[in-house]
């Protein structure tokens, strides 16, 4: 009876240990940008959370084609923006980028954050979107719903738990039987 209770206690820690880690990868959330400058540049700046970092993917609508914009992701907001970059991002190209950075969603919507389109590297001065960082209206980032990466790591966790229980009345039954 000792090991039964064993493996139940080893399934359930298994599955409390690792379920929340899994929650918070894959958590989402997606901001606008607004035109600045009349360039009429808009799209969406998406922040997806994995494993302690962020892929941050840029699309932008109206965006030149023959010329690569840099951005970055800045202290402040689109009105009040410092300068100096806290998280470079790959130049958009053709109306897209991805790039990973070194934060959490937690720390990017802990402070005002933006990110800032620029017209080309020679004219960097020359903002043409800017993006807001900060929650949705409801105030919640949109959780991993099972589709993206890592999304196979809750249900492993699940199935090797209920393994572990599985084991644990089958040696409780072979216990009882030789008894």
């Amino acid at each position: 009876m000792r090991h039964v209770a064993l493996l139940l206690g080893i399934g359930l820690l298994t599955l409390l240990l690792v379920s929340p880690a899994a929650a918070a990868d894959g958590d989402q959330l997606q901001v606008p940008f607004a035109a600045q400058n009349d360039s009429g540049i808009t799209g969406t700046a998406t922040f997806v959370e994995q494993s302690g970092k962020t892929t941050v993917t840029v699309d932008l609508i109206g965006a030149s084609t023959d010329v690569e914009h840099p951005s970055h992701i800045h202290v402040g907001t689109c009105d009040n923006l410092d300068p100096a970059p806290t998280y470079p991002l790959n130049n958009i190209v053709d109306g897209h980028s991805e790039t990973v950075i070194d934060a959490t969603l937690a720390t990017l919507l802990a402070s005002p954050f933006a990110v800032n389109v620029h017209k080309s590297a020679e004219e960097i001065s020359t903002y043409v979107a800017c993006a807001d960082i900060v929650a949705s209206t409801s105030g919640d980032v949109m959780p991993n719903t099972g589709g993206g990466q890592g999304s196979d790591t809750l249900p492993l966790a699940a199935i090797a738990g209920l393994a572990l229980i599985a084991l644990g009345g089958g040696l409780f039954v072979v216990r009882q039987r030789m008894a």
